[in-house]
């Protein structure tokens, strides 16, 4: 009888635990100053390559979308002003003018990083773009 209640908690204790690790998978895990290098890098991948290497500045907008840090990139030579909101959960990098995700070699290298730290699980990375943007006016495709 004793073994049977040990085993009954050994088996709780596991299902609970594999049940918060999925949880935690889907946190809010990237922190603030690190998805302004995600954004950079996003920014970087829109521009011709000879402005690449030209200042960028960043301007924090808020975390008015659930689960996403907004930003806002100012380029030093006076050309606009670019929108970019960031996936605190998968590291994923949305334009927020044209509702587009944005790709790059920097970028998915940080994306790697971030996900192989946290142990985001590919499934659930492509479960989330599914739902597209989060910006205002921007359908799912």
């Amino acid at each position: 009888m004793r073994l049977l209640a040990v085993g009954l908690l050994l088996c709780g204790w596991v299902n609970s635990s594999a049940l918060a690790d999925t949880d935690k998978q889907l946190a809010d895990r990237l922190d603030r100053q690190e998805s302004g290098d995600f954004v950079l890098a996003a920014m970087r991948a829109e521009l011709e390559p000879s402005y690449r290497k030209r200042g960028l500045g960043l301007d924090y907008e808020g975390t008015e979308i659930p689960h996403f840090y907004s930003w806002a990139v100012v380029p030093s030579w006076g050309q606009g002003v670019d929108y970019f909101v960031v996936d605190r959960r998968t590291g994923d990098v949305w334009a927020d003018l044209g509702c587009r995700l944005i790709r790059s070699k920097e970028l998915t290298a940080l994306q790697k990083r971030f996900r192989r730290r946290f142990r985001v699980p590919t499934a659930e990375v492509q479960r989330i773009e599914t739902a597209g943007s989060p910006a205002i006016g921007c359908e799912p495709e």
